[in-house]
């Protein structure tokens, strides 16, 4: 299960395109000038983080659709 959840996180991340590393993406948005820079910079980065999880669940449907039940998740 461990395992299962860790990959659809690294996935996701993945998803994201970003060459830089999330803690550092987490990091960059915490250390905003200002209060209100901070909280769009978060919301920027769960938008961000949804649409990737988006994109990953499609791929899964999409996978599902194809292979049924003798797909099996790398």
């Amino acid at each position: 299960m461990f395992e299962l959840v860790v990959g659809e996180v690294g996935a996701i991340l993945g998803g994201l395109e970003e060459e830089r590393e999330f803690p550092d993406m987490v990091l960059d948005a915490w250390l905003g000038a200002t209060e209100a820079a901070r909280l769009q910079a978060f919301e920027a980065l769960g938008q961000r983080l949804e649409q990737a999880r988006q994109q990953h669940e499609d791929a899964k449907a999409l996978d599902e659709k194809l292979f049924g039940e003798d797909f099996e998740a790398a």
